[in-house]
């Protein structure tokens, strides 16, 4: 009978620890410049950097294949030339066209076309438009998230805006589009992720959620995750209008889902171990250590559902195979 309850303990204790197994990177790519944000598109991997650049690897070999530079701007007020800070990108077809948001002169924001070796620049400081982020609707049109929580439809070709509107009146935290480009989600400093039709710009609806700041948003396939200042994360599934949450150890500064939306991360304490956990039973599946701990983990990318990226502040991109 003894022998038969430590079999049973070790075999309870053997499945606890599989179900939230301890996983180091298994590989990681070194950028020039601190990373701002990453984006991967058909197996390429763009990082903006706060140096005016986007290195891109090719995360087969993890090789460099290209950078990109942006022509230095005046610092501030003064006469004094530097490299902008980058801050987002967007990728249509393939790398066939970037969007690029960065900084301008006189503390302003600008907005580039990236394309056939050539780089336009669609707004500049002059425009006064306090941009966030930027995505591309269709090969015509971009949607831009500005700060003062406005969103505006800008059409590249009439260069026209269809509209601009604004879905609250606090500041715009995070910005993102779903995957089938139909809705925009906005999360703002008021704790509420607002939704709006891409075409037309008309309120969809609205999720009030944290009592404190977002600090980051994903969404894919019907499940929406944010996670925020109030040491809440969230998981919504958009399709059955049902919730949960729970609270962590840290400030939520990074989420991420995977393609099929079945397995959820987010940054789980000042450690900066990610969590990876079951969205439909909330189960903790795998923590994956190896990050530096007093850097900014600023994107967590599901590559598929076994493996997973992130960046952060400094120049080391790490990569973890869950299985």
């Amino acid at each position: 009978m003894r022998v038969f309850k430590i079999c049973f303990f070790m075999s309870v204790l053997a499945f606890l620890l599989q179900a939230n197994e301890l996983i180091y990177p298994n590989s990681s790519i070194g950028a020039k410049n601190s990373v701002i944000s990453s984006v991967v598109n058909n197996n390429i991997l763009y990082l903006v950097t706060d140096n005016g650049t986007i290195e891109i690897f090719d995360l087969k070999n993890s090789k460099n294949i290209k950078t990109i530079s942006l022509e230095p701007i005046e610092a501030g007020f003064s006469t004094i030339l530097h490299a902008p800070r980058v801050s987002h990108i967007d990728v249509y077809n393939n790398g066939e066209k970037l969007l690029i948001v960065s900084d301008d002169t006189e503390a302003g924001k600008a907005l580039h076309i990236h394309k056939n070796g050539a780089t336009e620049k669609i707004f500049s400081n002059k425009d006064r438009l306090n941009i966030s982020k930027a995505y591309f609707l269709d090969e015509d049109r971009v949607i831009i998230g500005l700060l003062g929580n406005e969103v505006i439809l800008y059409d590249l070709k009439s260069k026209k805006t269809a509209y601009r509107v604004q879905p609250y009146w606090s500041m715009l935290i995070d910005f993102m589009l779903n995957g089938d480009k139909t809705l925009s989600f906005v999360a703002a400093e008021s704790g509420v992720v607002y939704t709006l039709n891409t075409q037309d710009g008309v309120s969809y609806k609205n999720y009030d959620l944290h009592t404190d700041i977002i600090l980051s948003i994903d969404t894919k396939k019907d499940i929406l995750i944010t996670g925020g200042a109030d040491k809440k994360l969230f998981v919504y599934d958009l399709e059955n209008d049902t919730k949960y949450s729970f609270a962590t150890d840290f400030l939520v500064y990074s989420v991420g889902l995977s393609p099929s939306g079945k397995l959820g991360a987010y940054i789980a304490n000042e450690n900066n171990d990610i969590s990876i956990f079951d969205t439909k039973t909330k189960d903790t599946i795998a923590t994956l250590k190896g990050a530096e701990k007093f850097v900014n983990i600023n994107k967590i990318i599901f590559l598929n559902e076994n493996e997973v990226i992130a960046s952060s502040n400094n120049n080391k991109i790490l990569r973890w195979k869950l299985k």
